[in-house]
């Protein structure tokens, strides 16, 4: 935090953080809090428990002092669709008890993570290769079936959430062959039960990445027009051509911009705009970005409106967005005329020097 960090992030139900309790995760937030930081958050569970990891995180920032971020704030697997706006209605709630949390959101209906990310978490206690033993283990497999096959209130069962039907390879050095294709895809062409499929593509290749379409539009948009959010991708840097990935990579701003703005309406272009610039820069507590006016970084995008639009689609990610015409950090152009001029003006941005505390409320 003395170097500048902006404060602690959460993966809870990512190896090894999945096995960090609550009492954990606040020893180490405390040290983030005593400096005037941020806690920023991919919840212990986006699916049955959303509502208790929401409170989980609000309760890391109250007794250490951090202001909360949700990112990626959503609900997954159809039983679960609504759920969201309790979340947001408890949100508004612990506000009015003078906790600051906000939280990010994209404009898909489908997450990205890694295969492995699919299976239990106490497979993975003694890491990769205790994992790939366990696969290998008759009575293990069958365990690990059976827990793929239903919900659980230990973990969340990403794989039950999407189906196989909806739970598609977006990533593999060994299987190229796959990318694109769902699990329930891959099964057919193997001729085998879907689970043991996934016991077998884990085993040959355990870093192989996937979508999971498993949320509800209504939700999305719901949360979208929020008060509290501001809009985020949750993507990966890509290698353009490289694989299947998650569109969001290309088109998350122009496509919150142009489809949910420009032509449907949901936010206004002015709310919009401010999700993506000053509402983070406030959350940041950075007084010099994120704002149009003298004084401040000159980080700066012009669109041709009517142009403007996401060209990366499910299946056929790898588009530039369309419309952006100019874009310069920092005041010099690193998109010039619709093309990149090569030039690399960005710099490490660290936490402002002092923080005033409290709950200033910028929305």
């Amino acid at each position: 935090m003395e170097a500048g960090a902006f404060g602690l992030s959460t993966g809870l139900i990512y190896v090894p953080q999945v096995f960090a309790g609550f009492e954990e995760v606040l020893e180490v937030a405390k040290a983030a809090g005593d400096c005037g930081g941020l806690y920023a958050t991919h919840l212990r569970n986006e699916s049955e428990r959303l509502i208790d990891a929401v409170i989980e995180a609000v309760r890391v920032g109250q007794a250490s002092g951090l202001r909360v971020q949700i990112s990626h704030h959503k609900v997954a697997g159809r039983r679960n669709w609504g759920l969201v706006r309790t979340a947001l209605e408890l949100e508004e709630y612990y506000r009015r008890l003078g906790v600051e949390v906000t939280c990010d959101v994209y404009p898909y209906t489908a997450g990205a993570t890694g295969l492995s990310a699919l299976f239990p978490s106490w497979t993975q206690r003694r890491g990769r290769e205790g994992f790939l033993r366990l696969l290998q283990d008759p009575e293990a497999r069958e365990r690990i079936k059976a827990d793929l096959s239903r919900p659980s209130p230990d973990w969340e069962n990403l794989l039950y959430n999407g189906g196989f039907e909806g739970v598609v390879f977006s990533h593999s050095k060994v299987f190229p062959e796959y990318l694109g294709l769902s699990l329930a895809e891959v099964a057919r062409r193997r001729a085998k039960d879907p689970l043991e499929v996934v016991l077998e593509l884990v085993a040959e290749d355990f870093d192989a990445g996937v979508i999971i379409h498993s949320m509800s539009d209504d939700d999305m948009r719901y949360v979208l027009r929020h008060r509290l959010s501001m809009v985020a991708d949750d993507g990966s840097v890509v290698r353009p051509g490289e694989g299947c990935p998650h569109p969001r990579a290309y088109g998350a701003f122009t496509r919150v911009l142009a489809t949910y703005a420009r032509d449907e309406g949901l936010l206004t272009l002015e709310e919009a705009v401010h999700k993506m610039t000053g509402l983070p820069a406030w959350k940041l507590g950075l007084e010099d970005r994120g704002l149009v006016r003298a004084g401040v970084k000159a980080d700066l995008a012009v669109f041709d409106l009517w142009r403007l639009g996401s060209a990366s689609e499910f299946g056929d990610p790898h588009h530039l967005a369309e419309g952006m015409v100019h874009v310069l950090v920092n005041g010099d152009f690193v998109v010039r005329d619709g093309r990149p001029t090569g030039e690399m003006p960005g710099e490490v941005v660290r936490r402002p020097g002092t923080w005033n505390g409290g709950c200033r409320d910028g929305l």
